[in-house]
């Protein structure tokens, strides 16, 4: 009854409810926390244009570590505006990522040294402990997790599937249909006058 009377308009503002505190608070509150999200994705956005000449390097992994953030930012978006603003984001790491793409291709393959290759796979495969993945590796060979190499990569390795036929096996020969011959006609006995 209190809820038919105060969308009628019969109660006043001053007539006391069955309305929890809670239930009030609630939506600011959500507004607070979707305030703050979108912030968080403009700020990541900002610093994505800023810094977008290092990130297309292959050698650096800053681009790796802004998709995880993210990822992690995409992961509470529930409202439209949210996700406009996180896919301006996810737009603007897409193309960093094809320009870093382009970079390691057949002719932008010279841009990227055999250093800066070793960096990159230290830097991955290295505990994250140390500080200087590169003089760890060198100085001591277990460092490297070369178990973590191996299964990152054996997926380019392993055979190509094979086709399946569906119209059975391929050494039948066709049946030739035959053509029925018609008996001729018979002569018939001799005359008899």
């Amino acid at each position: 009854r209190v809820d038919r009377r105060r969308r009628r308009g019969v109660m006043g503002k001053g007539t006391a409810t069955m309305a929890s505190p809670t239930t009030d608070a609630r939506p600011a509150q959500d507004a607070r926390v979707r305030r703050e999200l979108r912030s968080k994705i403009r700020t990541k956005l900002e610093d994505v244009k800023r810094n977008a000449e290092e990130m297309k390097k292959p050698e650096n992994d800053e681009l790796d570590r802004a998709v995880t953030y993210a990822d992690e930012l995409e992961e509470n978006v529930e409202r439209p505006r949210e996700m406009l603003i996180g896919m301006e984001l996810y737009g603007a790491l897409g193309e960093l990522a094809l320009e870093r793409t382009k970079r390691l291709g057949p002719r932008g393959s010279a841009e990227v040294s055999v250093h800066a290759f070793l960096q990159c796979l230290c830097r991955k495969y290295v505990s994250t402990q140390v500080d200087d993945q590169v003089l760890e590796a060198a100085e001591n060979p277990g460092a490297f997790m070369w178990a973590a190499l191996g299964t990152a990569t054996s997926k380019f390795f392993s055979a190509a599937p094979t086709t399946g036929f569906m119209n059975g096996v391929m050494d039948t020969e066709i049946k030739e249909r035959r053509v029925a011959q018609r008996r001729g006609k018979e002569a018939g006995g001799q005359a008899v006058a």
